[in-house]
């Protein structure tokens, strides 16, 4: 993942400057960033700036426009080059115009789409209680899964195993 921050960072930097030489630098998670910004701002460094993204901004954060601190448009980087208008763009020219598969498409992401939007709000929810509900990176499951091949990608089951892992980490602690 780092690899492709990098790439995108890089990519709108020489887009919008005028230079020729960047180098992004991943420093970690949203804090580590905002606390980076606070060192390019105290200790007056030039021809910095930080990029972020605005997951959870009014929720566990509340970033006001600052000098040398750009952020996404939306939720992520990946959030807002994927786009569903894009995506629906890609599949009607790799399909030649195929109206069955711009349909297949369209059901199957709004189907998909539904069940992460309720697993993302379980998922902020269970921040305020300082736990995570998603898998951690060694675990054997390592997030949701999504099986495209099926009338709903994400599965009734995956979701009810998500949200009851919401209930059993949150309920103590409420």
């Amino acid at each position: 993942k780092k690899a492709y921050d990098s790439k995108y960072y890089t990519a709108i930097a020489k887009s919008f400057s005028k230079y020729e030489k960047i180098k992004v630098i991943l420093v970690g998670n949203k804090s580590d960033a905002l606390n980076y910004h606070d060192k390019i701002i105290k200790n007056n460094i030039n021809n910095s700036i930080v990029f972020i993204d605005k997951d959870y901004d009014g929720v566990f954060f509340s970033i006001i426009p600052q000098e040398k601190l750009l952020t996404t448009h939306g939720y992520s980087w990946e959030n807002d080059f994927w786009t569903l208008a894009l995506c629906k763009k890609i599949i009607n020219n790799i399909s030649m115009k195929d109206e069955q598969a711009v349909m297949l498409f369209h059901e199957k992401s709004s189907r998909c789409i539904h069940r992460l939007d309720k697993i993302s709000r379980l998922n902020a929810a269970s921040h305020f209680f300082h736990v995570s509900i998603m898998p951690s990176s060694n675990a054997k499951n390592k997030g949701v899964h999504i099986n495209c091949i099926k009338k709903w990608p994400v599965s009734k089951k995956e979701f009810n195993r998500i949200k009851s892992n919401f209930i059993q980490k949150t309920l103590p602690l409420s």
